[in-house]
């Protein structure tokens, strides 16, 4: 049975609570991952990457999400030594049997300090299954479930073994955010919270099942209206951002960025502004839906000179894109 809009939106509604009986802060976070869930059945790259400090509940946070939403939940930790055989599967030389790795038979699967995976592991690993949510082991493919997803966390270049990670792997991100150290009053609920005896901690309520889930994403996608202009929109926003359609000086010359994709970004840009307007209780898609969502669907997209280029430091090359794309949009409005 079709779950409701509104239905849906309490359920969300709820998983917030749920989450901040454990978890503190990060508000804008959590809706950035409630938006790829929302998202996932329509694209099958509605991945999340968490950029950031270590020691910030990153991993904690994924681990609650899962039995929220009743999804089955596979971790991959980061390291050197992984193998996309690790990640994939093999065939077992002495039975000639398949063996699925930890990719398969998960709905949510988080990758841990995933730019410690080498380049190898991660392109043998994850590109295929986040791109088409397929895998292929020798010659044979196998489907993941709909509405697959990965959160994956990304440790800062400082950390000194993390192998950065190329504009391709990133691209299959929908959106992306970064995880700062929480302000005082946030560290003590942390405190106040870790302090609990082992029999009160929180174990989190499974609010829904995964098919409620994938129903949802149906009726979003058939009931939230996206008009021509947005589309439009979200591409004169991408266009700003890309070297060879810019009309920003300092892009246009590529004085600090090489390129930004902006096939993927427009589309994941724009689903990702309707889920955001669903969550909102909005029946329709305005222009404040895509530029909030903008900056955290283009930031990880933008490849930049220098590893320099700091978060914030894209967040202002995204603001300057949306002021220039109202500019264009008024042209065509005039």
């Amino acid at each position: 049975m079709s779950i409701t809009l509104e239905e849906g939106r309490e359920i969300f509604r709820k998983a917030r609570e749920e989450i901040h009986t454990s978890f503190v802060g990060y508000d804008d976070l959590i809706t950035a991952i409630f938006i790829c869930l929302v998202s996932a059945g329509v694209r099958s790259n509605a991945h999340m990457l968490i950029i950031g400090k270590t020691g910030t509940g990153k991993t904690e946070l994924a681990k609650l999400i899962a039995p929220i939403f009743g999804f089955r939940f596979h971790r991959i930790d980061g390291s050197g030594e992984q193998l996309p055989s690790d990640i994939i599967g093999y065939e077992d030389i002495r039975t000639g049997e398949i063996r699925k790795g930890p990719i398969h038979g998960a709905d949510l699967v988080l990758a841990d300090e995933y730019n410690r995976l080498s380049p190898r592991t991660r392109s043998g690993g994850f590109l295929q299954p986040m791109a088409e949510g397929t895998v292929t082991i020798l010659d044979m493919s196998f489907e993941l479930d709909p509405g697959f997803m990965v959160i994956a966390t990304e440790n800062p270049a400082s950390y000194g073994d993390a192998a950065p990670l190329r504009l391709q792997e990133k691209d299959r991100f929908a959106l992306s955010s970064y995880s700062d150290w929480p302000t005082h009053e946030e560290r003590v609920a942390i405190m106040t919270i870790n302090l609990n005896p082992p029999s009160q901690k929180h174990v989190p309520k499974t609010l829904c099942a995964k098919k409620d889930i994938l129903s949802l994403q149906e009726n979003v996608a058939s009931s939230i209206y996206v008009d021509r202009s947005i589309l439009e929109y979200a591409a004169y926003i991408t266009d700003q951002l890309t070297p060879k359609f810019s009309s920003v000086e300092r892009v246009k010359s590529k004085e600090d960025i090489r390129d930004t994709p902006p096939v993927r970004g427009g589309n994941d840009l724009v689903i990702a502004s309707r889920s955001y307007a669903f969550l909102l209780g909005d029946r329709y898609v305005t222009p404040a839906h895509v530029r909030w969502v903008a900056r955290l669907a283009l930031p990880h997209r933008i490849d930049a000179h220098s590893p320099e280029f700091s978060w914030d430091d894209r967040q202002n090359f995204i603001k300057m894109a949306i002021e220039q794309a109202d500019k264009e949009m008024f042209k065509v409005l005039k």
